[in-house]
């Protein structure tokens, strides 16, 4: 476990589970890595929490992230509140 705190992993695992329909996880996962890990950008003289900031830019997580083109649609539509069709595999 080299990164149990990832924001990444965890910005992740809420798009995951919310296209599973998992909502309640998704949200928590969200919330962890919004306000749980420290992101290390600093504003001011404190330390920013709120490393789901760049999360939120789909643009951000193709191009620079290179996150595969389902997982940002999954972080689009968790982002967006869109209902989704849960596999049942």
């Amino acid at each position: 476990r080299r990164a149990a705190g990832s924001i990444d992993a965890r910005a992740a695992l809420a798009a995951l589970y919310y296209s599973q329909g998992k909502v309640d996880e998704a949200e928590a996962s969200w919330n962890f890595a919004c306000e749980s890990i420290n992101s290390g950008i600093l504003e001011g003289s404190n330390v920013a929490l709120d490393g789901c900031a760049q999360y939120r830019d789909i643009d951000w997580l193709s191009r620079i992230r290179r996150w595969p083109p389902s997982m940002v649609r999954r972080m689009d539509d968790f982002l967006n509140l869109r209902s989704v069709e849960v596999s049942t595999q």
